[in-house]
């Protein structure tokens, strides 16, 4: 496997800085298996034990699925299928000397998905509205931003910020079930104590979040024995 080096100007990506802690560490560690095409098996066990070998106790399939939408949400990789078999292709790859990928091509959609991808973070995916066009020609944004206003008690004439109509254009770009927004729905109006305390925050974990409301795991946390003030907490952060 070739030697890689990632661009200074990664640290200022938006998109980069989006993600959370574990989807940045997958990342930078994705960078260094893909072959010279960019391109890798999407299976989540494959990949699992590709980037983790060592680590498969703190990362679970589960786990490395929310990532790879996090990381496909934000324009960083896009996945793909080829006969029933599933594979990613990162965003603004520089080829290798490989003359051939030892993975099958994206579709042609795909690649102009990607294409439109900088590390300054400046443009989003192709399928995705320009950031600065009416909001009333999208109307699949406004329900989205209309539904989230009330989750968050914010007025409908109260104006989003830049970066929130940018993340939000991304999240509707997911087009996510409506059983799922429905999940969100209950969890925001009931305000449940893990929920997101702010929209972009939310925008940035979406699928982390309706992953939480499908499996529970905040009423488990709640049950959960608190540790003794002396003996630290390991954590995905700690090991960073």
């Amino acid at each position: 496997m070739p030697n890689r080096y990632i661009r200074e100007s990664a640290i200022e990506s938006e998109a980069i800085n989006s993600l959370s802690w574990e989807a940045e560490v997958f990342l930078r560690r994705l960078f260094n298996r893909v072959d010279d095409f960019g391109r890798h098996s999407a299976s989540t066990q494959l990949l699992r034990a590709t980037l983790f070998p060592l680590q498969l106790n703190r990362v679970s399939e589960k786990k490395t699925e929310a990532i790879l939408l996090e990381l496909e949400a934000v324009g960083l990789l896009a996945t793909y299928q080829v006969d029933g078999k599933k594979y990613l292709q990162l965003a603004k790859w520089e080829q290798g000397r490989a003359k051939t990928s030892r993975h099958p091509s994206p579709s042609s959609e795909v690649c102009k998905r990607l294409q439109t991808y900088v590390y300054n973070g400046d443009q989003v995916p192709t399928n995705a509205p320009d950031s600065d066009s009416d909001s009333d020609t999208d109307p699949d944004s406004d329900s989205l931003r209309s539904r989230i206003n009330k989750w968050f008690s914010r007025r409908e004439n109260t104006e989003w910020t830049e970066k929130e109509l940018k993340d939000l254009k991304l999240v509707v770009n997911l087009k996510t079930p409506e059983s799922d927004l429905q999940l969100l729905d209950a969890r925001y109006e009931s305000k449940n104590k893990y929920r997101r305390k702010d929209i972009l925050t939310l925008l940035n974990n979406w699928n982390t979040e309706i992953d939480r409301c499908k499996s529970g795991d905040d009423d488990s946390q709640q049950s959960l024995p608190i540790a003794p003030a002396h003996k630290k907490q390991i954590d995905w952060k700690d090991s960073l």
